[in-house]
């Protein structure tokens, strides 16, 4: 185990597992962009009183003080595009997806058919679609 003492703004977070927090509100809600952006899907989140605004808990102990607990989501924003054969037909499949957190919506396309993506849901590494 090692401890290193930094300001968060600065902090390393590509090998952290778990990142506790016990700041102000506002502060919180500043990092949000860096854990997003710094920690690798998987790491847990936690923070005591305060939880981080828009980015809803995964999980909440209402005790007192209320713990919450998030799990880092992987990263699915982007343009994609990728070509699939089956049953000897090849067909090509484009997808443009945004993200905010552990949600994310788009729209996927394979060859004239599109379809509208929404409630996606993201949870560390998997991602589950509901349209």
């Amino acid at each position: 185990m090692k401890f290193i003492h930094q300001t968060a703004f600065d902090a390393d977070l590509h090998e952290a597992t778990v990142i506790t927090m016990w700041l102000f509100p506002q502060l919180m809600r500043l990092l949000r962009p860096t854990i997003f952006e710094r920690a690798r899907p998987g790491t847990r989140i936690l923070a005591s009183t305060w939880d981080l605004n828009s980015w809803p808990a995964d999980a909440t102990d209402s005790g007192n003080p209320s713990i919450y607990r998030w799990n880092e989501p992987a990263r699915v924003a982007g343009n994609r595009s990728w070509e699939f054969t089956l049953a000897g037909q090849r067909t090509a499949y484009a997808a443009v997806v945004e993200q905010h957190f552990q949600a994310a919506e788009g729209v996927i396309r394979a060859d004239p058919n599109r379809e509208v993506l929404t409630e996606v849901k993201l949870s560390s590494e998997e991602y589950f679609l509901q349209s």
